[in-house]
């Protein structure tokens, strides 16, 4: 299958544990990454998201690959794809907007990136750093070493979910956090299937708290 299902089974869980934490208003969709696998993930996305969110802001490694991602994205012929109202992070910059990820209530990151490109300040839009909840699910970083977010960004959320509890010591965004904190960090993470199969809502804090979750 060319690693099809692969790519979809990724974006899938992604999408679920987003579709269980994201805030219940969400104006627009921070998309990290420009690959086959931000395809995917949109496409998902598409399924959970109301019909009134259709606004997504990609930032990639060159606000060149951003665009070719937007411009692909225009001219598929899935119409999923063609339904969103893509922005380049760069775009958004360039009207005004000092912090773009600070305008999204849901963001995904499929880069394959090693050093975090998304730090706590860059979800903070007013100078007092109120904003509405946000919820993160963060996929790229699927082995040692990489990192796609910033540990205050992580150190600040609210809700740390993972897929494995103990596989996310050794990959994912809270293997760095962990070892930040010698194995023993100060806020506990969770299962993503204990939250799928309780009842009971996750809490949230206020607007102008953490961010919500981090996958």
């Amino acid at each position: 299958d060319e690693g099809i299902l692969t790519e979809m089974r990724a974006a899938a869980a992604a999408c679920v544990a987003s579709s269980r934490l994201m805030p219940h208003e969400v104006a627009a969709v921070g998309m990290v990454g420009a690959s086959v696998q931000a395809i995917w993930q949109l496409r998902f996305l598409r399924g959970i998201l109301p019909a009134s969110t259709r606004r997504v802001i990609v930032r990639s490694r060159t606000q060149a690959s951003a665009a070719a991602f937007r411009d692909k994205m225009l001219a598929s012929p899935c119409d999923l794809d063609r339904g969103w109202d893509i922005q380049t992070y760069e775009e958004v910059q360039a009207q005004g907007v000092e912090r773009p990820f600070a305008q999204c209530g849901l963001i995904h990151t499929a880069s394959c990136a090693r050093q975090a490109v998304i730090g706590l300040a860059d979800l903070q839009a007013a100078p007092d750093g109120r904003r509405g909840p946000v919820h993160i699910s963060a996929m790229g970083a699927d082995s040692a070493g990489k990192q796609e977010l910033r540990l205050d960004l992580v150190e600040a959320a609210d809700v740390l979910v993972c897929d494995s509890l103990v596989q996310t010591r050794e990959r994912g965004e809270f293997q760095h956090y962990f070892a930040a904190h010698s194995g023993s960090p100060p806020k506990q993470v969770v299962e993503i299937g204990s939250l799928l199969s309780s009842p009971e809502p996750v809490r949230r804090q206020q607007p102008g708290g953490g961010p919500d979750a981090l996958l």
